[in-house]
């Protein structure tokens, strides 16, 4: 069979492109550092590399969420143990009260220390983060929640919506408790307590009424009473929530390292195989190239 001499160089032409291009895409790959240039290289890898890396992506997103989340509900329960130290305080200032043998000039001073608890209770209530935003104001965070009045008394102006962030796959966590189920729980108001309280101590004791100011007493002892073991819960259900944040963080470092191995396998390169393809390929390339020019120089009039 005569192969005509249009024909070698078609041929040879052919393979030479086909080497070359082979060569061209061990290249690319060694630059960059992934076997799957293109999704037509394996269409069922770059499926897969697709889906893992938006689960990857999801992820980073969830792992924002726990970190601004776990921000924020530290930030409240360094707040709420702050509040709890004043009640504390202010319980043990009742008790002081109580001694009979006080004179109404003592029982002012104590009235003037309960106000100075009072006015450092009101700013815990209005704790910020740091960026201008309330964290016991509900959705009305804008704006401090607690609003001192002209007759001396605090208002709450914020609402009972809870900021929920999603902190995992099937996890939404409230980040904020509402000022209102805080400091103003179950029909007792501690600002309205104090407030009380404080008016009774100012008042000069009447022998008439010698039962007036005691009783004022154990009413404001009971409410503050109540009113802590309601924070230490409140703290309870931060903390709670702090641990799980721990947890669902644990759980996701797992979920990205597996997800990155995965992509790993599915998509980086073997550079020791690929260099060692690419040496193989370009003396491949070079020994054809060598062949053909050698061949080209063969005529019959070379050897008469």
């Amino acid at each position: 069979m005569r192969i005509s001499t249009q024909s070698f160089y078609e041929q040879s032409r052919t393979a030479m492109g086909a080497q070359q291009s082979n060569l061209l895409r061990v290249q690319q790959q060694l630059g960059a550092g992934t076997k799957l240039l293109a999704p037509s290289d394996d269409p069922l890898a770059a499926t897969r590399a697709l889906a893992v890396s938006q689960s990857i992506a999801l992820n980073a997103q969830y792992s924002a969420s726990r970190a601004q989340a776990t921000q924020t509900l530290t930030l409240e329960d360094n707040a709420l143990q702050s509040v709890t130290t004043v009640l504390q305080n202010i319980k043990s200032s009742l008790i002081e009260a109580g001694n009979g043998t006080l004179s109404d000039a003592d029982r002012a001073t104590i009235a003037t220390a309960l106000q100075s608890s009072f006015d450092q209770l009101q700013g815990l209530a209005n704790t910020d983060d740091g960026n201008g935003q309330f964290l016991f104001a509900g959705f009305k965070s804008g704006s401090p929640p607690f609003v001192r009045q002209a007759d001396g008394s605090v208002l709450y102006a914020g609402d009972q919506g809870q900021r929920l962030m999603q902190v995992d796959v099937s996890r939404q966590m409230a980040a904020t408790d509402d000022g209102r189920s805080i400091f103003q729980h179950a029909g007792t108001d501690v600002f309205k307590t104090i407030s009380e309280v404080i008016a009774a101590l100012k008042t000069p004791v009447d022998n008439a009424n010698p039962t007036l100011q005691t009783d004022a007493l154990g009413k404001a002892n009971r409410e503050i009473t109540n009113a802590h073991d309601n924070v230490l819960t409140v703290r309870s259900s931060v903390g709670s929530r702090l641990q799980e944040l721990d947890a669902l963080g644990v759980t996701g470092d797992s979920r990205r390292l597996s997800d990155k191995s995965y992509l790993s396998d599915l998509q980086d390169l073997d550079y020791a195989s690929a260099i060692a393809e690419f040496y193989q390929r370009q003396t491949a390339l070079q020994a054809s190239q060598q062949t053909f020019v050698k061949i080209q120089q063969i005529a019959l009039f070379n050897y008469l």
